[in-house]
């Protein structure tokens, strides 16, 4: 079973975050007393209680801020272990992807890309990661999400031969990377538009 820590870092990985933890030694080298800060998502401090050591005192806070976001009901997409379908989507310039149904896609790896530029879609972010992993690309091109979504179908492409591709774009930069998917024998569909 995973760890409080470890699952508070894959949701941070999730926000393309890193956790950041602060320790505080309140006691001396004969008896240490760890307290342990974290710098949460929105911005803010949680402390945990004091512990004798910085990994108790990580595990605490990891457990602390996770209680925080399960009262709040976040619900965070969870990646299938063996999905039947890949679904990789610019969310630039397909923005109705993020209230899209994808319940007729129940197994599937949904991934979204969305330029660092693109501020309209930040506001959305916990609900579009509700729906989907959420990849944010550090760069003001404004085919950035194309380029990473070309990117991380070869990186993919490997594990899930055997999986139904869907690319969700409306450049026509897409065309290439599906017709490459295609060439190696993967069930691929490029769309570039979604009905409602």
């Amino acid at each position: 079973m995973k760890s409080s820590k470890s699952i508070l870092h894959e949701l941070y990985q999730k926000s393309s975050m890193k956790p950041i933890y602060k320790h505080i030694n309140l006691g001396d080298d004969s008896i240490p007393k760890w307290k342990s800060i974290l710098y949460t998502m929105e911005g803010k401090e949680i402390e945990s209680r004091v512990f004798p050591n910085k990994s108790l005192a990580d595990l605490d806070v990891a457990e602390r801020y996770l209680g925080i976001l399960n009262s709040k009901k976040k619900v965070f997409y969870q990646k299938p272990s063996n999905p039947d379908y890949i679904i990789l989507i610019d969310l630039d310039n397909i923005p109705k992807a993020i209230k899209y149904d994808w319940s007729n896609y129940p197994n599937a790896l949904i991934i979204g890309f969305v330029g660092k530029c693109n501020s309209g879609i930040f506001s959305k972010k916990e609900e579009i990661m509700s729906q989907m992993e959420l990849r944010i690309v550090d760069s003001g091109s404004s085919e950035a999400a194309d380029h990473a979504i070309s990117f991380e179908a070869g990186l993919l492409s490997s594990k899930y031969s055997k999986k139904k591709w869907i690319l969700l774009s409306a450049d026509k930069f897409m065309d290439t990377t599906s017709k490459l998917l295609l060439e190696r024998n993967i069930y691929c569909r490029w769309l570039t538009y979604l009905e409602n």
